[in-house]
């Protein structure tokens, strides 16, 4: 049943903010990093496990984005709260208190994008140029005697968006961000050898970047990913540059992607390591998903060689590498419910927390917005 006309414009304001959500498109409540994870559980705390060396923050958050060996917790009116992580990767650069819209973490630094729109970012883009640290004999012959001294600080552009999302590795460091409608997305820094990629799609509700590469759900749920796709490999392309579905949201890790789609079934693209996380022939030893089906959320970002996803029983199930116990040591308790959580940005929101449409809803804030205009009571 429709409200009476007689409902005052604080309600209104109030059924519009439910019905029009503006949680990030990159902020979740689980992400992974270079050899580990970490999840937001039922009682909104966190838990980190597999590789780290730092601690899980304290305290209640609602959303969570890491990567390499650093992360941001945020709180429910979306505030940075704590910034985690190994000392020397990026977490030093990153703000507690700041109001944002979006946040995400790469392996040198990061970036937000503040409550206006406007993006800050820290760390360095390049820091070694090498997909390794720089042998003493390398680092004298590019004139150095202290490699760590190749980096600039990654400088993002001017303008409003309404999300990021940063990838690379050890030998680099990027980010691409969204601008707001129609949503150009502006990638800077530098990954792998001073690669960056770049794209002229438009209209993305999600992104998610992994090594060299980025994955995003489009405005009509179907997928599109761009930058290095086959991953310098002569053999051809392991990540689709298009790809049909009915998508909510995509996890990219340093080689692989991992598209959810609205029914909760979850299709992997790329590599963990070298192997393919796609289909496979029979027989093959692979570290491809656990399941199709049965999915709530993907990471806000994959790991190195594994990656983990919150199933419809609310269980954090991780698959790939594990030779930090990333797999093997996640928690078997209950997760907090994605649901409300992580939504991509878009006029409405699924209960499932994915980028559905409600035509229910949109028609109901269509019948309040000129209640707002004529100042109801």
């Amino acid at each position: 049943m429709f409200p009476s006309r007689s409902l005052t414009r604080q309600t209104a304001l109030l059924v519009l903010s439910v019905l029009v959500p503006s949680a990030s498109a990159t902020l979740g409540t689980s992400c992974c990093g270079d050899n580990f994870c970490c999840s937001i559980m039922s009682d909104n705390s966190v838990s980190c496990w597999g590789g780290n060396s730092f601690s899980a923050p304290s305290g209640s958050f609602q959303y969570l984005t890491c990567d390499g060996k650093a992360g941001i917790a945020v709180s429910e009116d979306l505030t940075i709260s704590n910034c985690f992580g190994t000392s020397g990767y990026g977490a030093e650069g990153c703000t507690t208190g700041a109001k944002i819209i979006d946040a995400s973490v790469g392996f040198w630094g990061g970036c937000r994008i503040n409550d206006g729109g406007a993006l800050t970012c820290w760390g360095k883009d390049t820091v070694y140029g090498y997909n390794s640290r720089p042998t003493a004999s390398e680092c004298s012959s590019l004139g150095l005697s202290d490699c760590s001294a190749v980096s600039t600080t990654l400088s993002p552009p001017s303008g409003n968006f309404k999300t990021v999302a940063c990838g690379g590795k050890r030998a680099g460091h990027f980010c691409c961000a969204v601008a707001a409608d129609p949503g150009p997305v502006s990638c800077f820094g530098a990954g792998s050898e001073s690669y960056t990629p770049s794209t002229s799609v438009t209209n993305v509700h999600q992104l998610s970047c992994g090594y060299n590469f980025c994955c995003a759900v489009l405005g009509d749920g179907s997928g599109s990913c761009f930058g290095d796709l086959d991953q310098s490999d002569s053999s051809g392309s392991d990540l689709p540059s298009t790809l049909q579905g009915d998508f909510a949201q995509v996890a990219c890790g340093s080689y692989a992607c991992y598209f959810l789609a609205t029914d909760g079934s979850m299709s992997a693209y790329g590599r963990v390591f070298s192997r393919s996380v796609g289909p496979v022939p029979s027989g093959t030893d692979t570290t491809a998903l656990p399941s199709s089906s049965g999915w709530a959320a993907v990471p806000t970002h994959g790991g190195f060689g594994h990656a983990c996803a919150v199933t419809s029983g609310l269980k954090m199930s991780c698959w790939g590498a594990n030779y930090s116990d990333q797999v093997t040591d996640a928690p078997s308790g209950e997760t907090a419910n994605p649901s409300g959580r992580s939504v991509p940005e878009a006029l409405g929101a699924s209960s499932s927390g994915s980028s559905l449409k409600y035509p229910g809803g949109l028609a109901l804030v269509c019948w309040l917005l000129p209640l707002l205009v004529q100042n109801v009571q």
